[in-house]
């Protein structure tokens, strides 16, 4: 692919996501100086309750920023814009670009269409589990951090290319834990379980620089500004990762069916919590259905669905309600907000998606010709704008 292309790629992940904010924002009567989204019945991060809440811009304000590099750029902004929602609503408007341009890194690595990377790229970034939240928890904009990490894991550990982008990747890893602690902490882990599975001790020692650094950073990181432990099992429970949340529909589905679906499975297995904020929406459970299926049976003319669905299980066995994580409770280590590594397995989820579209866009071009191909993409966008609406409307937007 020539750089000219590239370039007109990004632009249009840019033009459409500009697009797509902008028709979010608009349902919700966006103003600078107000917040776009924010629940008191959710917890608050910390930096966010200092700035905009407790009106706090002074000294105290760089003392919340604890070691956060995002911290860190919204305090700037605020400083600049002289108003805390100014600023705050600012960094969190770029937060979607951040989003959808990795996943198009990530979409763009597995050689997937450029079409339909883009439309996945744009909807990626608009998963509940980040807008629902808005700027209450910031942090959920840490989500870049994903398909960044699955680049660097699909290069290294799946091509096994030792010395692919390796300052670009050393960056990454070394600055990480000052974004993101937790995704931090879930991509040490799976470095651990991708080495450990390799059984090449020479290649392991070519690569070694990443995971040496990442885990270093990450315990640093942890040690000067510890957040992943707390007493509170019942807490810790409740930001648990559950699959119900993944799959199942969002509770104020714009469709009635939906919404009495979602309500009627939280009343009768206590599914409280997360309550569906993390929700793959219909099209993204169906890449996530298809992974597990290609795990489990093996699809063997693509090997990168079962490497994924992998990936995916790995988070699930961590990160799940029920699963290590209870383990790890008897050592009195409760970690909390760990519904958050879902972002791993929406990535995944998006990424195969894509694949299975981008081999069905083969399939067409193939037989029928590129004439039958256009109406082909044309209805896959429509599809994706479908979906794009079903994220965002809400009976209660």
């Amino acid at each position: 692919m020539d750089v000219s292309n590239n370039k007109k790629q990004y632009m249009m992940v840019f033009v459409i996501t500009a697009a797509a904010v902008v028709a979010y924002l608009f349902c919700h009567r966006f103003s600078l100086t107000q917040p776009v989204i924010i629940n008191e019945d959710k917890a608050v991060d910390n930096f966010i309750r200092t700035a905009a809440l407790d009106g706090n811009t002074g000294s105290g304000l760089f003392a919340a920023c604890e070691l956060n590099i995002q911290n860190m750029a919204m305090m700037l902004l605020i400083k600049v814009c002289r108003n805390a929602w100014a600023g705050i609503n600012i960094y969190y408007i770029l937060t979607f670009f951040m989003i959808s341009f990795s996943m198009y890194l990530f979409l763009e690595k597995l050689e997937i269409p450029a079409a339909v990377s883009v439309g996945l790229a744009v909807m990626a970034a608009f998963l509940p589990f980040h807008i629902d939240r808005g700027e209450g928890q910031m942090m959920t904009s840490n989500f870049f951090l994903a398909p960044l990490f699955l680049c660097l894991f699909y290069d290294l550990i799946y091509c096994q290319k030792a010395d692919v982008y390796s300052k670009k990747y050393i960056v990454l890893v070394c600055l990480a834990p000052f974004i993101d602690i937790r995704i931090s902490v879930m991509a040490v882990l799976l470095f651990i379980v991708f080495l450990l599975q390799l059984h090449d001790w020479d290649y392991t020692k070519r690569i070694a620089w990443y995971p040496v650094l990442l885990f270093f950073f990450t315990g640093l990181v942890g040690i000067i500004s510890p957040a992943m432990g707390i007493s509170d099992i019942g807490l810790a429970k409740e930001e648990g990762m559950r699959i119900l949340d993944l799959i199942m529909p969002m509770r104020y589905h714009i469709s009635g069916r939906l919404s009495d679906m979602r309500l009627e499975y939280d009343i009768l297995l206590s599914a409280h919590g997360e309550s569906g904020l993390n929700s793959l929406g219909v099209l993204f459970s169906a890449g996530f259905v298809c992974m597990m299926l290609g795990l489990f049976f093996e699809w063997k003319k693509d090997k990168r669905i079962a490497w994924m669905g992998m990936i995916s299980m790995m988070v699930i066995l961590i990160a799940g309600i029920c699963g290590i994580g209870t383990v790890i409770e008897y050592f009195g280590i409760n970690v909390i907000y760990w519904s958050r590594m879902a972002v791993f397995i929406t990535v995944c989820s998006v990424a195969v998606l894509g694949i299975l579209i981008g081999k069905g866009c083969q399939y067409v071009e193939g037989r029928y010709g590129k004439k039958i191909l256009a109406v082909n993409c044309a209805v896959v966008y429509v599809v994706f704008a479908i979906a794009f609406f079903e994220l965002i409307l809400r009976r209660n937007m």
